[in-house]
């Protein structure tokens, strides 16, 4: 029957795998096969089943870094955190911690830590850290942000991210 649908066979055959995919989440592959039998023509592939994923996703300034006037209060700024659950299980109880140091190896100069109660798949959360202590004046920071792991998560890649800060004085 493929062969006689001419030049619609393959868009078809491709659109019949991916719907296998979703409505048998259970399978991990999905290999086309040409209408002679004969070599794959495409493959396609996913990852499917359930899933913990909890990651970091971005980190902003309030307001923005760039427009800090010299001499505004660290009390003034709020760090801005983009939690998401890129899994399939809702997450309860994610902690986001935030660390400050001059060096990555330096000792600690600020640390905090603030939870977010429930993560539903697909959902996002902003995390919003505020009223910064006077924290030692250094040449640079290294800011990371972190989510704790959480049961069964398996990809931890995508947990932490780190931004490296620069005081820069006008002149």
């Amino acid at each position: 029957m493929l062969s006689r649908l001419g030049k619609w066979t393959i868009p078809l055959a491709l659109a019949l795998a991916l719907s296998l995919l979703v409505l048998f989440p259970g399978c991990s592959k999905v290999t086309m096969v040409a209408p002679s039998g004969g070599a794959a023509v495409a493959e396609a592939a996913a990852v499917v089943g359930p899933s913990h994923d909890v990651a970091v996703t971005s980190l902003d300034f309030d307001p923005p870094l760039r427009v800090l006037q010299v001499g505004q209060q660290q009390s003034d700024v709020a760090l801005l955190v983009a939690v998401d659950n890129k899994g399939t299980y809702t997450e309860q109880q994610v902690n986001v911690v935030v660390t400050l140091r001059a060096t990555p190896d330096d000792e600690v100069l600020l640390q905090r830590r603030q939870v977010v109660s429930t993560l539903a798949p697909g959902q996002a959360a902003v995390v919003r850290y505020e009223g910064f202590p006077n924290i030692p004046a250094r040449d640079g920071y290294l800011l990371t942000v972190a989510v704790d792991q959480v049961p069964g998560e398996q990809n931890l890649a995508n947990n932490s991210k780190s931004l490296p800060l620069q005081l820069v004085m006008p002149q």
